[in-house]
Protein backbone atom coordinates (compact mmCIF):
# COMPACT_ATOMS: atom_id res chain seq x y z
CA UNK A 1 0.00 0.00 0.00
CA UNK A 2 2.75 2.44 0.96
CA UNK A 3 4.58 1.67 -2.29
CA UNK A 4 1.48 2.38 -4.38
CA UNK A 5 0.73 5.63 -2.58
CA UNK A 6 4.31 6.90 -2.82
CA UNK A 7 4.61 6.09 -6.52
CA UNK A 8 1.19 7.51 -7.41
CA UNK A 9 1.88 10.83 -5.68
CA UNK A 10 5.48 11.23 -6.85
CA UNK A 11 4.55 10.36 -10.45
CA UNK A 12 2.27 13.39 -10.58
CA UNK A 13 5.25 15.75 -10.64
CA UNK A 14 8.35 13.65 -11.36
CA UNK A 15 9.58 11.26 -14.05
CA UNK A 16 9.33 7.52 -13.46
CA UNK A 17 12.91 6.98 -12.15
CA UNK A 18 12.28 9.42 -9.30
CA UNK A 19 8.81 8.00 -8.61
CA UNK A 20 10.29 4.49 -8.54
CA UNK A 21 13.08 5.47 -6.12
CA UNK A 22 10.58 7.27 -3.91
CA UNK A 23 8.23 4.28 -3.84
CA UNK A 24 10.99 1.81 -2.96
CA UNK A 25 12.37 4.13 -0.28
CA UNK A 26 8.96 4.39 1.38
CA UNK A 27 8.37 0.64 1.06
CA UNK A 28 11.81 -0.12 2.53
CA UNK A 29 11.32 2.26 5.45
CA UNK A 30 7.89 0.78 6.14
CA UNK A 31 9.15 -2.82 5.96
CA UNK A 32 12.07 -1.97 8.25
CA UNK A 33 9.75 -0.28 10.74
CA UNK A 34 7.29 -3.17 10.73
CA UNK A 35 10.13 -5.66 11.22
CA UNK A 36 10.66 -4.18 14.67
CA UNK A 37 7.23 -5.40 15.79
CA UNK A 38 6.78 -8.87 17.28
CA UNK A 39 5.32 -11.50 14.92
CA UNK A 40 1.59 -11.76 15.57
CA UNK A 41 -1.23 -12.69 13.19
CA UNK A 42 -3.66 -10.51 15.15
CA UNK A 43 -1.38 -7.48 15.07
CA UNK A 44 -0.62 -8.05 11.38
CA UNK A 45 -4.33 -8.18 10.61
CA UNK A 46 -5.01 -4.95 12.54
CA UNK A 47 -2.17 -3.15 10.73
CA UNK A 48 -3.43 -4.38 7.34
CA UNK A 49 -7.00 -3.27 8.10
CA UNK A 50 -5.81 0.15 9.27
CA UNK A 51 -3.65 0.65 6.17
CA UNK A 52 -6.42 -0.48 3.85
CA UNK A 53 -8.97 1.73 5.60
CA UNK A 54 -6.81 4.87 5.54
CA UNK A 55 -5.36 4.58 2.04
CA UNK A 56 -8.30 5.16 -0.37
CA UNK A 57 -8.67 8.93 0.14
CA UNK A 58 -4.88 9.37 -0.09
CA UNK A 59 -4.64 8.33 -3.76
CA UNK A 60 -4.63 11.05 -6.40
CA UNK A 61 -7.98 11.25 -8.15
CA UNK A 62 -6.76 10.83 -11.23
CA UNK A 63 7.23 -5.84 -19.74
CA UNK A 64 7.98 -9.42 -18.97
CA UNK A 65 11.85 -9.36 -18.88
CA UNK A 66 11.79 -6.65 -16.21
CA UNK A 67 9.33 -8.59 -14.09
CA UNK A 68 11.40 -11.76 -14.43
CA UNK A 69 14.57 -9.95 -13.35
CA UNK A 70 12.84 -8.42 -10.32
CA UNK A 71 11.41 -11.81 -9.37
CA UNK A 72 14.84 -13.43 -9.52
CA UNK A 73 16.38 -10.64 -7.42
CA UNK A 74 13.66 -10.87 -4.78
CA UNK A 75 13.79 -14.69 -4.69
CA UNK A 76 17.56 -14.74 -4.38
CA UNK A 77 17.56 -12.15 -1.61
CA UNK A 78 14.77 -13.97 0.24
CA UNK A 79 16.91 -17.10 0.52
CA UNK A 80 19.67 -15.12 2.25
CA UNK A 81 17.77 -12.92 4.68
CA UNK A 82 15.82 -15.47 6.70
CA UNK A 83 12.20 -16.28 7.40
CA UNK A 84 10.95 -12.87 8.60
CA UNK A 85 12.43 -10.85 5.76
CA UNK A 86 11.65 -13.58 3.27
CA UNK A 87 7.95 -13.06 4.00
CA UNK A 88 8.27 -9.33 3.61
CA UNK A 89 10.16 -9.67 0.34
CA UNK A 90 7.57 -12.11 -0.99
CA UNK A 91 5.01 -9.30 -1.06
CA UNK A 92 7.43 -6.68 -2.33
CA UNK A 93 6.07 -4.57 -5.14
CA UNK A 94 7.53 -6.54 -8.06
CA UNK A 95 4.42 -6.48 -10.22
CA UNK A 96 3.56 -2.92 -9.15
CA UNK A 97 7.00 -1.74 -10.18
CA UNK A 98 6.80 -3.09 -13.71
CA UNK A 99 3.23 -1.93 -14.28
CA UNK A 100 3.69 1.51 -12.71
CA UNK A 101 6.88 2.39 -14.59
CA UNK A 102 5.64 1.25 -17.98
CA UNK A 103 2.21 2.81 -17.41
CA UNK A 104 3.68 6.16 -16.48
CA UNK A 105 6.18 6.07 -19.35
CA UNK A 106 3.60 5.15 -21.99
CA UNK A 107 0.29 6.53 -20.68
CA UNK A 108 1.25 9.28 -18.23
CA UNK A 109 1.11 9.88 -14.48
CA UNK A 110 -2.69 9.91 -14.14
CA UNK A 111 -2.95 6.47 -15.72
CA UNK A 112 -0.22 5.13 -13.42
CA UNK A 113 -1.99 6.57 -10.36
CA UNK A 114 -5.30 5.04 -11.44
CA UNK A 115 -3.65 1.67 -12.02
CA UNK A 116 -1.95 1.69 -8.61
CA UNK A 117 -5.15 2.76 -6.87
CA UNK A 118 -6.97 -0.21 -8.40
CA UNK A 119 -4.15 -2.56 -7.43
CA UNK A 120 -4.17 -1.25 -3.87
CA UNK A 121 -7.85 -2.09 -3.52
CA UNK A 122 -7.08 -5.65 -4.59
CA UNK A 123 -4.90 -5.85 -1.49
CA UNK A 124 -8.00 -6.18 0.69
CA UNK A 125 -8.54 -9.65 -0.74
CA UNK A 126 -4.84 -10.49 -0.59
CA UNK A 127 -4.72 -9.57 3.11
CA UNK A 128 -7.81 -11.69 3.79
CA UNK A 129 -6.32 -14.65 1.92
CA UNK A 130 -3.03 -14.47 3.84
CA UNK A 131 -4.75 -14.09 7.21
CA UNK A 132 -7.21 -16.92 6.62
CA UNK A 133 -4.48 -19.23 5.38
CA UNK A 134 -2.28 -18.50 8.39
CA UNK A 135 -5.20 -18.91 10.78
CA UNK A 136 -6.37 -22.25 9.36
CA UNK A 137 -3.16 -24.10 8.46
CA UNK A 138 -2.71 -25.37 12.02
CA UNK A 139 -6.32 -26.60 12.22
CA UNK A 140 -7.10 -27.95 8.73
CA UNK A 141 -5.38 -29.92 6.03
CA UNK A 142 -3.52 -27.81 3.48
CA UNK A 143 -6.23 -28.16 0.83
CA UNK A 144 -8.93 -27.21 3.35
CA UNK A 145 -6.97 -24.17 4.46
CA UNK A 146 -6.56 -23.01 0.88
CA UNK A 147 -10.26 -23.54 0.20
CA UNK A 148 -11.17 -21.39 3.20
CA UNK A 149 -8.64 -18.71 2.22
CA UNK A 150 -9.78 -18.58 -1.43
CA UNK A 151 -13.45 -18.48 -0.43
CA UNK A 152 -12.77 -15.69 2.06
CA UNK A 153 -10.82 -13.59 -0.40
CA UNK A 154 -13.49 -14.05 -3.06
CA UNK A 155 -16.23 -12.94 -0.69
CA UNK A 156 -14.22 -9.88 0.32
CA UNK A 157 -13.50 -9.05 -3.33
CA UNK A 158 -17.22 -9.17 -4.07
CA UNK A 159 -18.03 -7.05 -1.02
CA UNK A 160 -15.45 -4.35 -1.77
CA UNK A 161 -15.72 -4.08 -5.55
CA UNK A 162 -18.62 -1.64 -5.37
CA UNK A 163 -16.76 0.61 -2.96
CA UNK A 164 -14.11 1.59 -5.44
Amino acid sequence: MCYCLAYAHTAQHAPWPIALCSAFAVWGATALSLSQLPPSAGLDLRIAILALALAPPLFPKVHAPSAALLTVVVSTAAQRVGQMWSGRLAVSPVMSTVLAVFSQATQGPQFAATLLRAMAFGMYSFAAFCFLLAATLTHLAVDGSFLVAVAGEMLLQLATRRLF
